[in-house]
């Protein structure tokens, strides 16, 4: 970055910048600043906002990826933020707003603006950096307004954050304007169907930091919870210090059967096909009677269990360490191993992960509800509470509610996205809002065009999605 200090940076503050805007030429009936302090605010019912201005850490790249080049059917104004001007992207960020929106603005005659939107008006991006680096009534202007502000003054090179602009165009598209990009400075974001202008851009926001962050969380609160169950298991029955005879003798009443049935699949049987034969036609359960103990106990989960230990074991990702154990001169040697390899081992610790995931799902759905971090992690926190009452999958693993309880925690999640999302679509005042914005701006409204089938697909995904959340559920409930 350069070494010029000419131009400092301006602090973010509505009523500094309104001041700005004032010594720029800007008339002060037809522009208003207002601060956003939180994207779960909803603004999408002022009509009157054209621009949003983003604040945020400068990492050297824009908080959006992977997005397309504007289309060329649409005229935006740009400017280049040179080296020079290197503490100036909230003037550069601010004339991206206003250039764009020329029409909603008005500008006093001679202004320090009206003259250089004037004078830039047939310009390239570089051209218009230049002659504003030279322009010294808007110059003026803004280091009288960095004066003003109520932090201390900050030189080039040390501000560590960086402000861009998003607009929308006269062809109802959302842009990205971003001086310091290498390439173009615009960057197209997706066209607005019948979502809101702010909602269009917190979405963006979001779309890949924030879900990161929560999904991050989430699989840490996830590793520990499973780390603190089966650390429980172990102390109740000391599951390493047994042999390997002794841990299927461990397995009592119930948990002796389902995993006898695992066993059989996994390690009894030739085949996962022949396992899996043998129990939809047993005839050792209920002897001499032939039954379906597939149908009888539900045990979907074993099936799914043994089919993944199969294809780890045979790609050697399972391994296992095993020793001989000395137990006296009258007595033979006892064979203890351990590791995944060990099906005892791996049945269990199938067991123990969905249910760690468990946790980081109701955090997540904690901070759904919430729209809040803190909520999802009050929610956390009231399940640890609570974990002696909430389950008992650290006694006795593979209980059917172990298997079912984190897929009805998912269904809960799924049920109450699908029913906030039906409320939004079947909103009539938003598809008022949606018609009557289109007719304001002259365009015609094609019933049978893509955007007006968006709510019918999406409806049918969230569906499909409350389908297969259902079934996970209920598969291994007895």
């Amino acid at each position: 970055m350069s070494s010029s200090s000419s131009w400092h940076a301006l602090e973010s503050d509505p009523d500094l910048w309104q001041v700005y805007v004032e010594k720029l030429g800007v008339n002060v009936n037809s522009l208003d600043f207002i601060e956003i302090y939180s994207l779960d605010e909803d603004y999408s019912s002022n009509e009157a906002i054209f621009s949003y201005i983003f604040l945020y850490p400068d990492s050297g790249s824009s908080p959006i990826s992977n997005v397309s080049q504007p289309s060329i059917d649409d005229k935006l104004w740009t400017i280049k933020q040179i080296d020079e001007l290197d503490s100036c992207c909230c003037l550069i960020a601010l004339l991206h707003a206003i250039g764009n929106n020329l029409d909603k603005v008005v500008l006093e005659h001679n202004s320090p603006l009206a003259e250089f939107f004037e004078k830039t008006k047939t310009m390239t991006a570089d051209e218009r950096a230049i002659v504003l680096l030279n322009d010294t009534k808007i110059h003026q202007a803004h280091e009288e307004t960095a004066e003003q502000g109520q932090t201390e003054m900050v030189d080039s090179g040390r501000v560590g954050y960086h402000y861009i602009a998003y607009i929308l165009s006269n062809s109802n598209k959302l842009y990205e304007l971003n001086g310091s990009t290498k390439g173009p400075q615009a960057k197209f974001i997706g066209e607005l169907n019948n979502e809101s202008f702010f909602s269009r851009v917190t979405q963006e926001l979001f779309s890949l930091g924030y879900p990161l962050i929560l999904l991050i969380i989430a699989l840490v609160i996830s590793y520990l919870h499973f780390s603190y169950i089966y650390e429980l298991f172990e102390n109740d029955k000391r599951f390493s210090h047994l042999s390997t005879l002794e841990r299927e003798l461990s397995c009592r009443t119930e948990m002796g059967l389902y995993y006898s049935y695992f066993k059989q699949i996994a390690i009894d049987s030739t085949s996962f096909i022949q396992g899996f034969l043998s129990i939809i036609s047993d005839n050792r359960t209920e002897a001499p009677t032939t039954i379906n103990v597939l149908e009888r106990f539900n045990l979907y989960p074993e099936v799914l269990i043994s089919l993944i230990y199969r294809l780890m074991n045979s790609q050697g990702m399972l391994t296992e360490v095993c020793y001989q154990i000395d137990r006296g001169e009258t007595m033979t040697p006892v064979l203890s191993c351990e590791g995944h390899k060990e099906p005892t081992y791996f049945y269990v610790t199938s067991v123990f992960i969905l249910n760690g995931l468990l946790l980081g799902i109701l955090f997540l759905f904690g901070t759904y509800l919430s729209k809040s971090i803190l909520g999802g992690i009050i929610t956390t926190f009231a399940y640890v509470f609570n974990h002696g009452e909430a389950t008992r999958v650290m006694w006795t693993p593979p209980l059917r509610e172990s298997f079912s309880f984190p897929f009805h925690v998912l269904q809960l999640f799924v049920v109450t996205y699908v029913l906030q999302q039906q409320q939004t679509l079947t909103n009539t005042n938003a598809i008022k809002s949606f018609i009557g914005y289109i007719k304001k701006h002259d365009q015609s409204i094609d019933i049978d065009s893509p955007q007006n089938l968006i709510s019918y697909r999406h409806k049918i995904k969230l569906l499909l999605l409350l389908i297969g959340s259902t079934i996970l559920y209920m598969l291994p409930w007895q």
